[in-house]
């Protein structure tokens, strides 16, 4: 626990209390716990440098205070459910430029025109919504990963590039 100026730990598969003092890490910046459990989040807290945060098999309440971290500007979530209103669990989410969504349910749009500042998107695997239209309103929005399921989703032409995975 001694790391006070740590600016990246990716702790894939660690579960997250058994890092010790994470919470005086207020240097770091890249978080990557893919695998872990997300059961108790708090230690974010104090760590208001954050900017890319990575975490897998979570729900929305799970991870809402970390989201809500104004530092924020690159979530990617694997297999999580994000049921609810996920888009507007952000604090600043103009402020998001990478959104990834891989293997996740999520049941709403509501709140992503919010997300002004988001270039790219991944959204493979992700199921729940068939209405993608919000983001035709994203004119920073460069690129959006998609997989089969969603190609029905995105018909037409839009001002960002579709990528199949």
């Amino acid at each position: 626990g001694k790391l006070p100026e740590l600016r990246r730990i990716s702790a894939d598969y660690a579960p997250v209390g058994s890092l010790g003092d994470l919470n005086k890490c207020h240097e770091l910046t890249h978080a990557s716990f893919v695998g872990a459990s997300c059961n108790d989040l708090s230690v974010f807290r104090p760590l208001t440098k954050i900017q890319s945060v990575a975490f897998s098999s979570c729900s929305l309440s799970d991870i809402a205070q970390v989201l809500d971290m104004s530092s924020l500007r690159s979530v990617r979530l694997y297999d999580c459910n994000l049921s609810g209103s996920f888009f507007r669990a952000f604090d600043r989410e103009r402020a998001i430029t990478e959104l990834e969504l891989v293997d996740c349910t999520v049941d709403s749009t509501s709140g992503l025109n919010d997300f002004t500042g988001l270039t790219v998107l991944r959204l493979t695997g992700t199921r729940g919504v068939s209405d993608w239209s919000e983001l035709d309103s994203l004119t920073a929005l460069k690129t959006v990963y998609i997989d089969e399921g969603l190609s029905d989703c995105f018909t037409g032409e839009h001002q960002f590039e579709i990528i199949k995975e």
